[in-house]
């Protein structure tokens, strides 16, 4: 694919990602006549996504804050906004936040792209981003359900959140296989995997096999922190499952 033509579908697959939550709140809208919930929930994500990352751009001209955290706080804010109008399905609201959350960040980190996108890189150097980014989102994937059910625990001594909070840990906890399965095997498999990336990309600096381009740095630091994150689940589990 040569390089206007990646950009075009750069540009498509960006506005079908903003598109998706509103898309989702109009089918909802139509369905029930009269729950906005949804509405609010995409128009406070996409606002929060694009403000968070207009300050740091502001404050640094490089390249936009890391996807993970752009996603962590759309969602974070389209949960609140759902919450804030009413809404009690705990579960419910905090998967449709995090979807929400995952277009925006979508959004925001494919027009980043192409506004570094001022110059064709090697075909190796597209080779090892894209790998990457399929990489950070994946453990990003596999990391979700614990990430959730650990927000949960923290979230139910706060006044506000403390119900719905508190439907998420009693969802997981009469639900004896999410133990092994959410908190523990996927975090491994993210773990493994971003160990496996790390030590290879480690391996490939030190012969300067790695390609410069805009972008790997940032996505190597991602992957970084994803595997830090998963190693911290897996511990804390593990201790749990010992301690009980």
């Amino acid at each position: 694919m040569n390089w206007p033509v990646r950009n075009r579908a750069i540009k498509v697959f960006a506005l079908l990602s903003a598109a998706t939550p509103f898309a989702f709140a109009v089918i909802r809208l139509r369905q029930t006549g009269s729950d906005t919930r949804p509405l609010w929930m995409a128009i406070d994500a996409l606002v929060g996504a694009l403000a968070i990352n207009a300050i740091a751009t502001r404050v640094s001209r490089r390249p936009p804050i890391p996807f993970a955290l752009t996603f962590v706080f759309a969602s974070v804010l389209a949960a609140a906004t759902a919450f804030l109008l009413g809404a009690r399905a705990a579960p419910g609201v905090w998967l449709v936040g995090c979807g929400f959350g995952l277009c925006n960040a979508t959004f925001v980190a494919l027009n980043a792209e192409l506004r570094d996108s001022r110059s064709a890189p090697t075909a190796e150097a597209l080779s090892y981003r894209t790998g990457s980014t399929l990489l950070a989102a994946s453990e990003l994937i596999l990391l979700l359900p614990a990430l959730l059910f650990l927000t949960a625990v923290v979230v139910r001594y706060v006044p506000r959140l403390a119900d719905p909070g508190q439907q998420v840990v009693l969802w997981y906890a009469t639900r004896p296989w999410t133990l092994l399965v959410f908190l523990l095997a996927l975090p491994f498999a993210a773990l493994v995997a971003g160990c496996i990336t790390l030590v290879r990309t480690r391996r490939a600096a030190a012969g300067r096999q790695v390609p410069s381009v805009v972008g790997t740095r940032l996505l190597s630091r991602i992957v970084a922190l994803e595997t830090l994150t998963a190693g911290v689940i897996v511990t804390v589990v593990i201790l749990h499952m010992l301690a009980n």
